[in-house]
């Protein structure tokens, strides 16, 4: 099975960076203060996060957690108890 951090970082490229490099999404790259991540894109991240993880995302979840993938992949694997390296 894929990594948390690489499932998300599949669908940061097909959703958000369509036609870009997975080498150019590093794990630690702010996603919002550089522009890959907007409102309705942040909607769409929450909503693959709670369907593919199957976890509820409060509103008060989202600052911090949703910066990088890396802190993305903490806060799913705090939830469910793994780790992201896989």
């Amino acid at each position: 099975m894929d990594s948390v951090e690489a499932r998300l970082t599949s669908f940061i490229l097909v959703y958000c960076l369509p036609g870009e490099s997975a080498e150019n999404l590093p794990l630690d790259l702010a996603l919002r203060r550089n522009g890959i991540l907007d409102s309705l894109s942040l909607l769409k991240l929450v909503r693959f996060v709670e369907t593919e993880f199957h976890i509820e995302v409060e509103p008060n979840d989202i600052e911090g957690n949703f910066d990088t993938i890396q802190a993305l992949a903490a806060f799913i694997d705090g939830r469910l108890g793994t780790s992201s390296r896989g």
